[in-house]
């Protein structure tokens, strides 16, 4: 059986700084467009949806908050 041992809490995301993140590139918006593989929809786009990524050491960057719980 697999346990957690500690926690990080992000509060209080801040607009400003996500659109700061942005233009400074430690935010990329991802358009995931795919095509299928096989089947009758062979070489057919499909859409993923798109999202924001931001790499997991810049999370504190985006939030006035953060607490970690050990």
């Amino acid at each position: 059986m697999n346990f957690f041992n500690k926690a990080e809490i992000y509060a209080n995301p801040n607009l400003s700084k996500f659109l700061s993140l942005i233009d400074s590139g430690h935010i990329m918006y991802d358009i995931r467009i795919g095509s299928y593989k096989s089947g009758k929809h062979f070489g057919k786009t499909h859409d993923h949806g798109s999202g924001f990524r931001i790499l997991e050491s810049n999370l504190r960057l985006l939030f006035e908050r953060h607490i970690n719980i050990d």
